[in-house]
């Protein structure tokens, strides 16, 4: 299908008297002073082929009570009529196809064929970089879901974020932590066995003490019975009797208190001390090595998840590798438009121009037509460009410009064309 204007009549649209034009293939120069009616030129245009919301609500010249634009492609015909200033329904649409017969809605068909840059192809430049990267992607079959792999990847930093947080702790906590002393045991030492002994220690002491002060009570009682034979030599048989007496238990006694040995009290305390000591360590020790392992797992756990956002990053490289974009050079960057590895706004103006021709057309490959306003606003490079475009890929563009020469392109005046300097041209 083509849908290249081969003649476009318009009667009474907004600052149209009537203009009757049959323009050339490929570029199409509407010229003349502001307010001639140049735009309304390129309005016509977008009123037979757009929607209703692309026309306003009084689109019929001032004074006039009828307007009419009828537009001629290769393939159909669009006639559209507004028949009452204070109508606001936008008129009547009628499409006639040159073979065959229509068998959807006028304005449905219409639809089928238009794309959101249709009339603007510089609108391109204007978006936004997220905006130039939808844009493009609607274009571009990339053979992947670009949404769901923007989340993956989303989810997948989320989580080598997290990770690489929990690493960066982990590593914290074990540079505050004093590194096992080697040889350490793993078993901690029974600190109850060693306070049970020191207590049965105690016991025997306080036994052992108690026969000492015995022996002493003895030696006291054998002085002070001495001392009392002395004085009672009357009684000193029956004291000499319990002196020998005392003195039997008293070598007895002294036998056995000679075989007592003491616990060794301080070398006991000492091994307590030091199996304190020991099991602080084995504590120490036992939470480093957590802390140590916890530390490789989350390692290795981030150290996976940048292997997968590598690898998902691959995915969508070797797929943008693959694709076809309306330009050489064009391709897709984290979230936005690149091109020859440039973002679409450190481009020239003419990068920039070029770029958003060839997607307008692109995005719009049954409609090859495109309409620029503000033509005035560029320079004869990138006019140059514009018009190598259209005649490369077989597209016809209707630029309006200011210029007052009446030499270049379709000169309108009053509302009027005054002249067709293609006419003697071939399209």
């Amino acid at each position: 299908m083509s849908t290249r204007i081969i003649h476009l009549i318009a009667q009474n649209v907004k600052g149209l008297k009537a203009i009757d034009l049959t323009p050339p293939r490929h570029q199409v120069e509407i010229t003349g002073a502001n307010g001639a009616g140049k735009t309304s030129v390129l309005d016509s245009i977008m009123y037979a082929l757009g929607g209703k919301d692309s026309i306003p609500d009084h689109p019929i010249r001032t004074g006039a009570r009828r307007a009419e634009i009828k537009l001629e492609t290769e393939d159909f015909t669009v006639l559209r009529t507004f028949t009452d200033p204070d109508d606001r329904s936008k008129g009547a649409l009628k499409i006639t196809p040159r073979q065959g017969i229509l068998n959807i809605s006028p304005q449905k068909f219409l639809d089928s064929i238009l794309g959101r840059l249709s009339f603007d192809p510089l609108g391109f430049s204007r978006l936004k970089a997220a905006q130039q990267f939808d844009e493009l992607v609607k274009l571009v079959d990339i053979g992947i879901d670009l949404d769901r792999w923007k989340t993956d990847r989303q989810t997948l930093f989320a989580e080598r974020t997290s990770a690489n947080r929990e690493v960066k702790k982990l590593a914290a906590q074990l540079d505050g932590l004093d590194p096992p002393t080697p040889n350490l045991p793993e078993q901690e030492i029974d600190l109850l066995k060693i306070t049970q002994r020191i207590e049965i220690a105690n016991t025997q002491i306080a036994e052992y003490s108690k026969e000492r002060n015995r022996l002493q009570n003895l030696r006291d009682t054998e002085a002070r019975l001495c001392k009392e034979l002395l004085e009672l030599e009357r009684q000193i048989e029956l004291k000499r009797a319990e002196i020998e007496q005392i003195g039997v238990e008293e070598h007895a006694l002294a036998l056995q208190v000679e075989q007592l040995q003491d616990p060794d009290l301080l070398t006991l305390e000492q091994q307590l001390s030091a199996a304190t000591q020991t099991n602080r360590q084995i504590h120490a020790a036992s939470n480093y090595r957590r802390v140590e392992t916890a530390l490789k797992t989350e390692e290795q756990a981030a150290a996976d998840l940048n292997t997968k956002l590598e690898a998902l990053d691959a995915q969508r490289a070797a797929a943008l590798v693959k694709a076809v974009f309306p330009i050489p050079g064009l391709s897709l960057g984290e979230d936005c438009v690149l091109y020859q590895g440039l973002p679409f706004e450190q481009l020239s103006s003419s990068e920039q121009l070029r770029i958003s021709t060839a997607i307008a057309m692109a995005a719009n490959p049954d409609l090859r037509l495109i309409l620029i306003r503000d033509g005035s606003l560029l320079d004869s490079k990138s006019l140059e460009i514009i018009h190598d475009l259209a005649t490369t890929h077989d597209y016809q563009v209707w630029c309006e410009r200011v210029d007052e020469s009446g030499k270049i392109g379709i000169v309108i005046e009053a509302g009027e064309v005054k002249a067709n300097n293609y006419e003697s041209v071939t399209a």
